[in-house]
């Protein structure tokens, strides 16, 4: 869903807190009325519960156009019941280079954010398969490679993922808002689910970069 930027009158992202035409920096009062206008012409109940789980807290920076938290947990932890030897860590992690195609990560995209070590084959197979594959991909829109980044962001995916809970909340928003013929209730239920525990400041980073990811991609 787009609406027209209050200064320059092109259409942006309904997330967006910047023009991406004119580089103009939505005021908050901007951003409640593009709430408004979005209500009133009855934009799809997908994007409808982005704004409403979100808060709408567009302008938190205070005005300077960045979000300053104090402290914004990123559990990098992971419990794995097994784990396997160095040599079948190995074995998988060739098989599925053999496997998974590398493709080209877009110009100014952040390298994916696997985790350090793999403790189980099956981790490093989807450490893999996330780095050459759905990275990339969810970073050129692809809708279901932007589900499985927001997924493994919330549960690191046995292990291949630093789990970032904001992350996870802002990748689900910006894909619900960007695909709005392919979202649907299961995207709904998983934006409530890795959204719904944020404290109010990390709702506040996630509504930075869910529209900095919608820019991006949707641009």
């Amino acid at each position: 869903m787009k609406l027209p930027c209050p200064a320059c009158h092109e259409d942006i992202a309904l997330l967006a807190t910047k023009c991406p035409h004119c580089h103009h920096v939505l005021t908050e009062g901007e951003v409640k009325e593009r709430r408004k206008n979005a209500l009133a012409t009855g934009i799809g109940c997908a994007v409808l519960l982005v704004v409403a789980i979100l808060g709408l807290a567009f302008c938190a920076s205070g005005g300077d156009g960045e979000v300053k938290p104090d402290v914004v947990e990123t559990n990098t932890s992971v419990v794995e019941d097994a784990v396997d030897s160095k040599a079948e860590i190995d074995s998988a992690t060739r098989e599925a280079e053999a496997t998974y195609e590398a493709i080209a990560l877009p110009a100014g995209a952040p390298p994916a954010p696997t985790a350090a070590v793999c403790s189980t084959a099956l981790c490093a197979t989807q450490q893999v398969s996330f780095e050459r594959q759905d990275w990339p991909n969810a970073w050129k829109g692809d809708y279901e490679a932007m589900r499985n980044v927001a997924f493994c962001l919330g549960s690191s995916c046995d292990g291949a993922v630093q789990i970032d809970q904001v992350s996870s909340c802002a990748w689900r928003a910006a894909l619900v808002e960007l695909n709005p013929m392919e979202a649907g209730d299961l995207d709904g239920q998983q934006l409530q689910t890795e959204c719904g525990n944020l404290t109010e400041t990390q709702i506040q980073i996630a509504i930075r970069k869910a529209g900095e990811l919608i820019e991006r991609i949707g641009g």
